[in-house]
């Protein structure tokens, strides 16, 4: 590593994780079951289906806030990785093509 930024890889491991487990975090917000009655039941009164549909609203945004953030921290460590110039150094570099990852571990 780079003796002027030894923190720098660790903590692009640190923050992609992290980002892994927010986005985690997320689908499990987001795939969390509702509760319904079963069909033979008689309608809930309305004040319950608002209820359960505020609660679905809510985690929602939940999940959709936890992806956003999740993904953030998981592009701050792949451009902390990146730009870390240490042993097993990391580059763009252009092609004829476009832009392309060169490096060595």
């Amino acid at each position: 590593m780079d003796a002027g930024r030894p923190w720098q890889r660790p903590v692009a491991y640190g923050l992609a994780g992290l980002g892994v487990a927010v986005i985690g975090v997320g689908a499990g917000s987001g795939c969390r079951p509702t509760t319904t009655p079963p069909p033979t039941a008689a309608p809930p009164p309305r004040a319950a289906r608002e209820t359960t549909a505020d609660d679905a609203e809510s985690a929602a945004l939940q999940a959709n806030i936890s992806f956003g953030v999740g993904a953030a921290l998981v592009a701050g460590g792949v451009v902390l990785w990146l730009l870390d110039d240490g042993p097993g150094a990391t580059a763009l570099v252009p092609t004829v093509d476009g832009v392309g990852i060169r490096g060595t571990f």
